[in-house]
């Protein structure tokens, strides 16, 4: 992508909020460029990258003797209760994607190696999701697997016999429950490919929004018109990726925003699809 800096923050030429012509992989949400910045940056131990990368492979979605729970039906009720796989489904699904950016990171064919054999456990055996939660489970767990396959696919060499089992697994689990949409509340449905969201109103909504909530998280003064002056925070490692779109690459002012972001770093993960934004996003000109 090219790229001009402009006071700091890079602002990326028009053509760089078209969509490609074409898939480009590795992709989803970390593109082979993305890769190499925070790999660089970690091997040459700059911050806030480093200790991004120290506290990933010190997580247990890092650990090298993870054992993979999969399920041929997962069972998820509201607020995941019952659990039954819910909770193992999403790790797993971190656990290789966080095992697939080690493996980029470090080169060591032990994480590529972990990361597919915990594809290969649920490709072999899950078949479905139900109950009340069985769309949101789809889309947590079904934006995890991807990351993880695109990265060991197009970046690993060492071959994965299973990859096709692993592709149809992805075609038959996921897709057919988010696809129906959801008539609950706003994030269910959200499955937008190839459209750049940020240069648009819904860029400058997304601005807003994350503005007003890191105003109260930093410990703003909750107005007594709002919720009756009293909420309940928590806002979680999420601004990574909006802050790093809108202000570091688009120039826009995000002030709460930006000082929440670097507050919170170094990112981690919230347990459910999100997880070590600021190795693979902060302050990244891709």
């Amino acid at each position: 992508m090219t790229s001009r800096r402009v006071h700091g923050p890079y602002l990326p030429s028009p053509a760089a909020h078209s969509a490609p012509a074409s898939f480009v992989h590795p992709g989803v949400t970390v593109s082979r460029s993305r890769l190499d910045f925070a790999r660089d940056k970690v091997l040459a131990g700059a911050q806030p990258w480093k200790s991004a990368w120290d506290r990933m492979t010190a997580s247990e979605y890092a650990d090298l003797n993870r054992t993979p729970k999969p399920r041929a039906t997962v069972e998820c009720g509201s607020y995941s209760d019952p659990n039954h796989g819910c909770t193992g489904e999403r790790e797993d699904a971190i656990a290789a994607y966080t095992d697939a950016v080690a493996w980029y990171v470090t080169k060591d064919a032990r994480y590529a190696q972990k990361a597919i054999q915990l594809m290969d456990a649920w490709s072999a055996t899950i078949t479905g999701h139900t109950n009340s939660n069985a769309p949101l489970q789809t889309g947590w767990a079904g934006s995890s697997w991807p990351k993880a396959a695109e990265i060991i696919t197009y970046t690993y060499t060492g071959g994965w016999a299973n990859q096709n089992r692993f592709a149809t697994m992805l075609r038959n689990v996921y897709p057919p429950v988010v696809i129906k949409g959801s008539h609950s509340n706003g994030n269910w449905a959200v499955r937008i490919q190839g459209q750049d969201l940020y240069g648009t109103d819904v860029g400058e909504r997304l601005r807003q929004a994350l503005g007003f909530q890191a105003r109260y998280q930093r410990g703003e003064t909750v107005p007594g018109r709002l919720c009756g002056g009293s909420l309940t925070l928590g806002l979680g490692p999420v601004t990574e990726v909006g802050y790093n779109a809108l202000h570091y690459r688009l120039g826009t002012a995000m002030t709460d925003t930006e000082a929440l972001t670097l507050q919170q770093r170094p990112a981690g993960g919230d347990n459910l699809f999100v997880a070590w934004e600021t190795l693979t996003h902060g302050d990244n000109p891709d």
